[in-house]
């Protein structure tokens, strides 16, 4: 089974506060997080970070990790930089591409690339802007081309929209999500423009 998360920001005290998270300090976190990884992930299985995992030194990195199931890839978000954030996990990626229930499934941790007349401003001011300077890691994010996009990065609690799924750990319980779930919500937005059920929460 593969199973998908992001965002975890493991020895960052700062997160706790800007996210709402609901832990007393950095210990309660990371022992909900990996008991809430471990209740799913079993050593067998595959568990993708996408990106922002880290915020530790190299022993505190990998003494997280090894008390995570699985074996465990990260594909790299924008606070995951240098060896000391990224040493570790069994596979490190930029970006990677899957097939899911038949469809292309990309997987980053940014959202897509905006389309510049889809930009919140006039257009004759979006003809003129530019745009890399207006988003942020504009050159990092990849570009809609009709595929699905698993991503992480904004740390929302909106789930799936259309074809952007967001496996942020705030969105989902700090749960990991799996694959099976992608796989559903696909078929389900795929099969005559019904609308899927993407409200349902990964439990205990």
């Amino acid at each position: 089974m593969i199973w998908f998360t992001s965002d975890l920001h493991f020895g960052h005290a700062a997160v706790i506060d800007f996210c709402e998270r609901p832990f007393q300090d950095l210990k309660d976190m990371e022992d909900i997080l990996v008991a809430r990884i471990n209740n799913h992930v079993k050593p067998e299985d595959t568990l993708v970070v996408v990106g922002d995992a880290f915020f530790t030194n190299s022993t505190e990195r990998k003494r997280i990790l090894d008390r995570i199931n699985g074996i465990k890839v990260l594909v790299q978000g924008n606070h995951d930089k240098g060896k000391a954030q990224i040493s570790g996990f069994d596979l490190t990626v930029q970006t990677m591409d899957l097939l899911v229930g038949g469809k292309r499934v990309s997987v980053s941790h940014y959202p897509f690339k905006p389309e510049r007349f889809k930009l919140n401003m006039p257009w004759w001011k979006a003809l003129l802007c530019d745009v890399e300077s207006l988003v942020k890691f504009y050159h990092k994010r990849l570009k809609d081309e009709g595929q699905y996009l698993i991503h992480g990065h904004t740390h929302s609690r909106k789930r799936f929209e259309q074809r952007l799924l967001h496996v942020g750990c705030d969105a989902w319980n700090y749960y990991p999500v799996p694959i099976t779930a992608i796989e559903s919500y696909i078929a389900k937005r795929e099969n005559k423009g019904e609308k899927p059920n993407d409200s349902k929460r990964i439990q205990d």
